[in-house]
Protein backbone atom coordinates (compact mmCIF):
# COMPACT_ATOMS: atom_id res chain seq x y z
CA UNK A 1 0.00 0.00 0.00
CA UNK A 2 1.16 3.78 -0.90
CA UNK A 3 -0.27 5.14 2.76
CA UNK A 4 -3.67 5.88 1.67
CA UNK A 5 -6.13 5.51 4.67
CA UNK A 6 -8.79 2.75 5.07
CA UNK A 7 -11.56 4.56 6.48
CA UNK A 8 -14.44 2.51 8.77
CA UNK A 9 -17.80 4.40 9.56
CA UNK A 10 -19.77 2.60 12.16
CA UNK A 11 -23.57 2.69 12.11
CA UNK A 12 -25.24 1.62 14.68
CA UNK A 13 -25.33 -0.20 18.24
CA UNK A 14 -27.24 -3.13 18.01
CA UNK A 15 -25.84 -6.58 18.79
CA UNK A 16 -26.57 -8.13 15.32
CA UNK A 17 -23.42 -6.86 12.79
CA UNK A 18 -22.99 -6.34 9.37
CA UNK A 19 -19.36 -5.36 7.53
CA UNK A 20 -19.42 -3.54 3.90
CA UNK A 21 -16.97 -3.13 1.67
CA UNK A 22 -16.74 -1.19 -1.67
CA UNK A 23 -14.38 -0.82 -3.82
CA UNK A 24 -12.81 -4.23 -3.21
CA UNK A 25 -11.47 -4.39 -6.76
CA UNK A 26 -9.84 -1.47 -8.24
CA UNK A 27 -12.37 -1.34 -11.20
CA UNK A 28 -15.26 -1.57 -9.22
CA UNK A 29 -14.95 1.85 -8.05
CA UNK A 30 -18.32 3.36 -8.41
CA UNK A 31 -19.55 1.19 -5.47
CA UNK A 32 -17.74 3.48 -3.23
CA UNK A 33 -20.41 6.44 -3.94
CA UNK A 34 -23.25 4.29 -4.54
CA UNK A 35 -22.16 3.18 -0.65
CA UNK A 36 -21.99 6.34 0.35
CA UNK A 37 -25.42 7.29 -0.84
CA UNK A 38 -26.80 4.32 1.11
CA UNK A 39 -25.12 5.37 4.40
CA UNK A 40 -26.12 9.41 3.95
CA UNK A 41 -29.57 8.79 3.45
CA UNK A 42 -29.89 6.00 5.88
CA UNK A 43 -28.03 8.48 8.56
CA UNK A 44 -30.44 11.54 7.34
CA UNK A 45 -33.74 9.65 7.66
CA UNK A 46 -32.46 7.67 11.30
CA UNK A 47 -31.42 11.65 12.34
CA UNK A 48 -34.96 13.17 11.00
CA UNK A 49 -36.97 10.65 12.75
CA UNK A 50 -38.69 9.32 9.34
CA UNK A 51 -39.38 5.91 7.59
CA UNK A 52 -36.75 5.15 4.84
CA UNK A 53 -37.79 2.99 2.30
CA UNK A 54 -40.76 1.90 4.42
CA UNK A 55 -38.35 0.74 7.10
CA UNK A 56 -37.84 2.79 10.72
CA UNK A 57 -34.12 3.38 10.65
CA UNK A 58 -34.25 3.74 14.34
CA UNK A 59 -35.02 0.27 14.38
CA UNK A 60 -31.87 -1.28 12.19
CA UNK A 61 -29.47 1.74 14.31
CA UNK A 62 -30.94 -0.45 17.67
CA UNK A 63 -30.59 -3.70 16.27
CA UNK A 64 -28.35 -3.74 13.93
CA UNK A 65 -23.99 -2.60 13.98
CA UNK A 66 -23.22 -1.38 10.30
CA UNK A 67 -19.59 -1.35 9.93
CA UNK A 68 -18.37 0.09 6.10
CA UNK A 69 -15.34 0.42 4.52
CA UNK A 70 -16.43 2.91 1.31
CA UNK A 71 -13.09 2.43 -0.50
CA UNK A 72 -11.38 -0.57 0.44
CA UNK A 73 -8.73 -0.25 -2.41
CA UNK A 74 -7.67 3.02 -2.70
CA UNK A 75 -4.36 2.77 -4.51
CA UNK A 76 -6.16 0.32 -7.24
CA UNK A 77 -8.39 2.85 -7.73
CA UNK A 78 -6.20 5.66 -8.20
CA UNK A 79 -4.41 3.34 -10.62
CA UNK A 80 -7.67 2.41 -12.69
CA UNK A 81 -8.60 6.21 -12.94
CA UNK A 82 -5.84 7.75 -13.23
CA UNK A 83 -2.74 5.29 -14.63
CA UNK A 84 0.89 5.42 -13.72
CA UNK A 85 3.28 7.57 -14.61
CA UNK A 86 7.16 7.22 -14.69
CA UNK A 87 8.25 7.73 -11.16
CA UNK A 88 6.05 6.09 -9.31
CA UNK A 89 7.21 3.54 -6.81
CA UNK A 90 5.96 0.43 -8.72
CA UNK A 91 5.97 1.69 -12.45
CA UNK A 92 8.21 -1.12 -13.97
CA UNK A 93 6.27 -3.84 -11.96
CA UNK A 94 3.02 -2.52 -13.11
CA UNK A 95 3.79 -1.96 -16.55
CA UNK A 96 5.19 -5.94 -16.61
CA UNK A 97 1.89 -6.96 -14.85
CA UNK A 98 -0.35 -4.92 -17.04
CA UNK A 99 1.59 -6.44 -19.70
CA UNK A 100 2.54 -2.87 -21.34
CA UNK A 101 -0.91 -1.79 -21.65
CA UNK A 102 -0.89 2.06 -20.36
CA UNK A 103 -4.51 1.85 -19.35
CA UNK A 104 -5.45 0.06 -16.03
CA UNK A 105 -9.53 0.39 -16.47
CA UNK A 106 -9.88 -3.33 -16.19
CA UNK A 107 -7.41 -3.88 -13.29
CA UNK A 108 -8.82 -5.59 -10.09
CA UNK A 109 -5.91 -5.96 -8.09
CA UNK A 110 -4.49 -3.93 -5.17
CA UNK A 111 -0.86 -1.89 -5.99
CA UNK A 112 1.11 -5.01 -5.72
CA UNK A 113 -1.02 -6.97 -8.28
CA UNK A 114 -2.66 -9.16 -5.52
CA UNK A 115 -6.40 -9.96 -5.82
CA UNK A 116 -7.88 -8.50 -2.70
CA UNK A 117 -11.27 -10.49 -3.00
CA UNK A 118 -9.06 -13.55 -2.99
CA UNK A 119 -7.33 -12.47 0.11
CA UNK A 120 -9.47 -14.30 2.86
CA UNK A 121 -8.62 -17.36 4.36
CA UNK A 122 -11.38 -19.34 3.96
CA UNK A 123 -11.05 -21.46 0.77
CA UNK A 124 -7.56 -20.02 -0.12
CA UNK A 125 -5.84 -22.81 -1.26
CA UNK A 126 -8.35 -24.33 -3.45
CA UNK A 127 -8.96 -20.58 -4.98
CA UNK A 128 -5.55 -20.29 -5.71
CA UNK A 129 -5.45 -23.69 -7.28
CA UNK A 130 -8.57 -22.91 -9.24
CA UNK A 131 -7.20 -19.53 -10.77
CA UNK A 132 -3.71 -21.13 -11.44
CA UNK A 133 -2.43 -17.65 -11.48
CA UNK A 134 0.87 -17.90 -9.36
CA UNK A 135 2.25 -14.23 -9.40
CA UNK A 136 1.18 -10.55 -9.29
CA UNK A 137 -1.29 -9.68 -11.76
CA UNK A 138 -4.39 -7.25 -12.95
CA UNK A 139 -6.30 -10.03 -11.63
CA UNK A 140 -6.42 -12.93 -10.13
CA UNK A 141 -3.39 -14.06 -8.13
CA UNK A 142 -4.21 -14.81 -4.62
CA UNK A 143 -1.00 -13.21 -3.20
CA UNK A 144 1.54 -15.66 -1.76
CA UNK A 145 -0.50 -16.09 1.59
CA UNK A 146 -3.78 -15.35 3.11
CA UNK A 147 -4.52 -11.82 4.46
CA UNK A 148 -0.66 -11.02 3.19
CA UNK A 149 -1.74 -7.82 1.97
CA UNK A 150 -2.77 -4.62 4.36
CA UNK A 151 -6.02 -3.81 3.16
CA UNK A 152 -6.81 -7.45 3.91
CA UNK A 153 -5.52 -6.96 7.56
CA UNK A 154 -8.36 -6.37 10.62
CA UNK A 155 -8.40 -3.53 11.82
CA UNK A 156 -6.29 -2.98 15.01
CA UNK A 157 -9.06 -1.06 16.86
CA UNK A 158 -12.83 -1.37 15.63
CA UNK A 159 -14.36 0.58 18.58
Amino acid sequence: MLGKPLHVLRIGSGPRYLHVNAALHANEWLTSPCLMSFIEQYASAYAEGRDWNGHDPSLWYRNWTLWAVPMANPDGVELVQEGVLPGHPYYEELMKWNSGRHSFRHWKANIRGVDLGDQFPAHWEEEVARRRITGPAPRDYSGPVPLSEPEAERPHSAG
